[in-house]
């Protein structure tokens, strides 16, 4: 699974970067002190801006997390982010995503993130952004409803 997951990152990574308006990076970490918990994980994200408000965002994610034993996590996510144009420096914004999802060592899923958050302007070309969403996982007709609220802090240029 874990090389499914990797080969699938740098496919979607090398096939977006030719089309891309803006792209961002992020990551996260933790680790419990007491019972040695480990994770981290890597996002990036391509953005093709539709119009002045409507931006369309690739997003590919791949973790790693040691809990008595390792196992790898991955994402290939896709959807529409409303930028609300308030002022230049800082855009709020909705979106939802909707892609395939893999958790440990389980078999592949679909998933679907509604999410919302700031962007702020750095320079004319640098920007950050931070997000929250909520992961649903979907395991044939059902909705798993699990523990999955996302906080995101990415780096991002535009092009």
């Amino acid at each position: 699974m874990k090389n499914i997951i990797l080969a699938l990152t740098v496919a979607v990574l090398a096939v977006t970067s030719a089309i891309a308006d803006d792209f961002s990076l992020g990551g996260s970490g933790n680790t419990g002190l007491k019972n040695h918990n480990t994770s981290a994980a890597i996002s990036a994200s391509y953005g093709l801006q539709l119009d002045q408000h409507v931006q369309l965002r690739l997003t590919q994610g791949v973790g790693y997390s040691y809990n008595g034993g390792s196992s790898f996590t991955g994402s290939t996510l896709v959807g529409p982010r409303y930028l609300f144009n308030f002022t230049k420096r800082i855009q709020p914004f909705v979106g939802v995503d909707a892609g395939a999802v893999a958790y440990g060592n389980s078999s592949l899923t679909w998933g679907v993130e509604p999410n919302g958050g700031l962007r702020f302007a750095i320079t004319k070309d640098v920007f950050a952004d931070l997000s929250v969403g909520y992961q649903f996982t979907l395991s044939g007709r059902t909705i798993q409803n699990g523990d999955n609220l996302l906080y995101a802090l990415k780096l991002g240029f535009s092009f």
